[in-house]
């Protein structure tokens, strides 16, 4: 039983480990991974949008074959086979009513993407504080196809 624990211990430590880290200094950031780590500091823009190269699986046709059916004569895909091409997608944080951070403090953040399911054009995104200063209520925000998360204080009441 020890050994199990100490196995998934070593097993989340490394996934942690291996997670890319960005610091989020700019307005647009590039992500060549599925997750990361986001580090906001005291020169962390108000708005930031990260860009995502997500892996994107597509069923796609090695040929066609005619077939006679009940409506008459078609054809069809034979056989499907997957494709996974890297496709850039793009999330906006915008940090709203949040207090500056000194030169030396940063907060931890942990943003996602991935295809919603096999054939589909959809990226979901979610995102977790990891390590804050204050407490902040993260909303999902946005239009069909736009994506943005909004990052507030939460208020004395909330917590």
């Amino acid at each position: 039983m020890k050994i199990f624990f100490l196995s998934l211990m070593l097993l989340v430590s490394l996934q942690t480990w291996s997670q890319s880290t960005v610091t989020m200094d700019k307005e647009t950031i590039l992500i060549n991974d599925t997750q990361t780590r986001l580090v906001r500091t005291s020169k962390t823009p108000e708005k930031v949008t990260v860009y995502f190269n997500i892996p994107m699986t597509r069923l796609y046709c090695e040929g066609y074959e005619d077939i006679d059916g009940p409506r008459g004569r078609g054809n069809r895909c034979i056989p499907d086979i997957k494709k996974t091409k890297y496709e850039l997608d793009k999330v906006t944080l915008t940090f709203k009513k949040i207090s500056k951070l000194k030169e030396d403090e940063a907060e931890y953040f942990l943003l996602s993407g991935t295809q919603r399911r096999l054939d589909s054009e959809n990226v979901i995104y979610s995102l977790k504080a990891l390590e804050t200063i204050s407490s902040y209520q993260i909303k999902k925000t946005g239009l069909v196809g736009i994506d943005s998360f909004l990052i507030e204080k939460m208020q004395e009441k909330e917590l």
